[in-house]
């Protein structure tokens, strides 16, 4: 392991054991240390650095196996011990000095510079300055015991406590390092020396030149010269500003862990926590010592007042942390249900947008308001709507929540006043019949009999009043579908007026070529006879009717019309009114009136067959060969059936005319085929024996 050292090197002794100083007594010797540095020429590669860093690294120094380390007290020549003794004023007697330059130093006190290495010990006792090395800069304390175990508190290194006497006057030379972890590394644990040999009574201070001028006190020395280093000694600080900067950066750099695993931490809760990390971590001094540096304890006037911050912070932090981390986990519970409330506000939203498309985001929101209902709390689902997560103050998102949910019943009657719409739309269609599409809005109020104010509820939710985006605007087409429908019944009358006149034009022309010269008057009997016998009109349309021919529309009053339409009613029904109709007819069809006749003939027959003439059969009704043939006080009326409705109604000759041999051949066939039926029955009973037998019918 240690072969390298036979390839050379150098060795620096540790000198005596400061220890061994204690119960020395004048003239008598200290004890050599057994440790020391050896700096080899060929190094031994660290395996340890090398697998973590990737790269070789090597061991710069070897100890001792087996042997604590110590300081480097070197053994000072007596020209250099003198030298040293005039400098500070001293005299030491014959045995003082046989007991050698650091038994002087610790009887007469005298003022210590503390570097680090053995190389920067001898350069700068070389210069006239006390110095003891240390083999690191945290070898002046220890915070473990021999087994490793975190001490209590730290304590000052045995040795360093031999010189650490009241009133002493210590400086720090360390290497000027630019690099900000090892400054801050270094500076913790100078601080740290300081704080033990402060405690002991001893003055501290903290030696500085530029880095350029050269890394270690040696480099100086080399580089600027000797005075420069002693300038650098005469002019070191006390260590008040080592210590403020040591504590400040050790409480940001816990403040930083804080924040990242609390952001949103108070000023105070940031104290507490700090304080509670640093004295799991660390001594509880230390707590006290970077509490003293946080943002709120400088912002205090006095140390007093900085105490008690300090105090309060002490007393409190658990229940401080404790409090604010159950804040947290509200928080925590309030953004998980946030989160809950966002997807199902978005998935509501999506379900209205895929069934009703693309509507205005407040539309939306009262959709999402709806459906939520008892299903979740409303408030919250629409607290996640895109509206009011764009308001950023809660007044304002309430005030809209407030508001959506206060226009849902209206907006629920609306929904109604659309669906009745779109109704009444089809029912329109349906009853009216056709209409201009631009006049639609006008049928849909006709077909169910609105108007005025209880129109306006409709035609708001018309797809004419929703296209229209001002409500001016929408109360304009209102008003102006509201003067349709009032005018509607004069229209109405005049289109009926119109479509009575081409009623009466076209029965008048299918009647008139049978009648010959007759006046204007009385043909309006046989148009209303005829219409009548027609079966396509009732006596109510047929007023109305008579009322558009051209005689009545030259009376003067509604009295001369009511008479008219009297006398009309009377002739129409008058014996001349069918002689003159049948004998006009026979005259002019001779061989159609033949087959009338035998038609008429085989429809009595048949009726008279079934019984239907009888006196006390007042009205009977038979139907049979897609005929109903009724009888009443002999008088033969005869439909042809089609489906459930008659296609014409015969009760004259006359109407026959249409007829053929085809038509009335049936009624020839029922009549033979029920007098055989009757035939039939009769000799089945008057032969049969056997009365357990069927039916006759069967």
């Amino acid at each position: 392991q240690y072969e390298q050292v036979a390839e050379g090197g150098w060795w620096g002794k540790a000198g005596i054991d400061a220890s061994s100083l204690l119960n020395l007594q004048p003239g008598q010797q200290p004890q050599l240390s057994t440790w020391g540095c050896f700096k080899a020429d060929n190094p031994r590669l660290d395996q340890g650095k090398t697998d973590r860093k990737g790269q070789d690294e090597f061991i710069k120094y070897e100890n001792p196996l087996g042997v604590s380390r110590s300081l480097y007290l070197p053994i000072v020549p007596d020209t250099l011990a003198n030298r040293i003794y005039k400098k500070h004023g001293i005299q030491p007697t014959a045995a003082e000095k046989r007991s050698g330059f650091w038994y002087v130093v610790r009887q007469y006190n005298l003022p210590i510079t503390i570097t680090e290495g053995a190389k920067k010990t001898w350069a700068s006792l070389s210069q006239g300055e006390v110095t003891i090395g240390v083999s690191g800069v945290n070898g002046i304390y220890r915070a473990k015991d021999q087994d490793g175990n975190l001490l209590p508190a730290r304590q000052l290194n045995e040795e360093m406590a031999v010189f650490a006497t009241p009133g002493r006057e210590f400086r720090f030379a360390y290497d000027q390092d630019t690099k900000a972890s090892t400054i801050r590394n270094v500076r913790r644990d100078r601080v740290r020396g300081i704080e033990l040999l402060e405690a002991q009574g001893c003055i501290c201070k903290v030696a500085s030149w530029k880095p350029q001028d050269g890394k270690g006190l040696d480099d100086l020395i080399i580089i600027r010269g000797p005075l420069a280093y002693t300038q650098a000694i005469a002019t070191a600080q006390t260590s008040d500003q080592d210590k403020r900067t040591h504590y400040r950066t050790e409480y940001n750099a816990i403040a930083r862990q804080v924040r990242v695993n609390y952001p949103q931490a108070t000023p105070e809760f940031l104290d507490a926590e700090v304080y509670l990390r640093t004295i799991a971590k660390a001594e509880a001094k230390d707590g006290d010592r970077f509490l003293s540096q946080s943002d709120n304890a400088r912002s205090l006037q006095t140390p007093e007042q900085v105490q008690v911050y300090v105090n309060h912070i002490k007393a409190y932090a658990p229940q401080l942390r404790q409090e604010y981390q159950d804040a947290l986990a509200e928080q925590a519970a309030a953004e998980a249900q946030r989160v809950a409330d966002r997807g199902a506000y978005l998935a509501i939203a999506q379900q209205v947008k895929t069934e009703l498309g693309d509507i205005p985001s407040q539309q939306l929101d009262m959709e999402v308001c709806l459906r939520t209902g008892a299903k979740g709390n409303v408030d919250h689902v629409l607290a996640q709507s895109d509206q009011a997560i764009a308001l950023n103050e809660p007044a304002q998102m309430q005030d809209y929540i407030e508001r959506i949910k206060a226009a849902v019943p209206e907006y629920q009657q609306q929904q109604r006043d659309r669906a009745e719409y779109l109704s009444t739309v089809k029912y329109a269609r349906h009853t009216m019949g056709d209409f201009p599409e631009d006049q639609l809005d006008k049928y849909v109020c006709l077909s169910v009999g609105i108007y005025g104010k209880e129109a306006e509820r409709l035609l708001a939710q018309s797809d004419t009043a929703l296209a229209l985006n001002d409500p001016e605007a929408v109360n304009t087409y209102i008003k102006k579908v509201n003067a349709q429908i009032k005018a509607y019944p004069k229209e109405q009358k005049v289109a009926q007026e119109k479509r009575d006149r081409q009623e009466y034009e076209a029965i008048a022309q299918q009647v008139r070529p049978g009648l010959g010269r007759i006046d204007e008057g009385r043909l309006d009997a046989f148009v209303y006879k005829a219409a009548l016998d027609s079966g396509k009109y009732t006596p109510e349309q047929m007023e109305g009717i008579i009322a558009q021919s051209k005689y009545s529309r030259k009376l003067k009053t509604p009295d001369e019309l009511r008479d008219h339409i009297k006398g009309v009613k009377r002739s129409a029904s008058g014996a001349s009114i069918k002689r003159q109709t049948a004998q006009s007819w026979e005259d002019e069809n001779p061989a159609q009136a033949k087959l009338a006749r035998q038609a008429e003939k085989s429809f009595r027959d048949l009726v008279e067959t079934l019984g239907l003439t009888k006196k006390d059969a007042k009205t009977k009704v038979y139907e049979t060969g897609g005929y109903s043939i009724a009888m009443n006080d002999n008088e033969l009326t005869v439909s042809r059936i089609q489906g459930n409705e008659p296609v014409f109604r015969a009760d004259s000759r006359s109407i026959w005319s249409n007829m053929t041999t085809q038509d009335f051949e049936p009624i020839r066939r029922e009549h033979t085929d029920e007098v055989n039926r009757r035939k039939l029955k009769n000799l089945y009973q008057e032969n049969t024996t056997n009365k357990d037998g069927p039916e006759p019918n069967q």
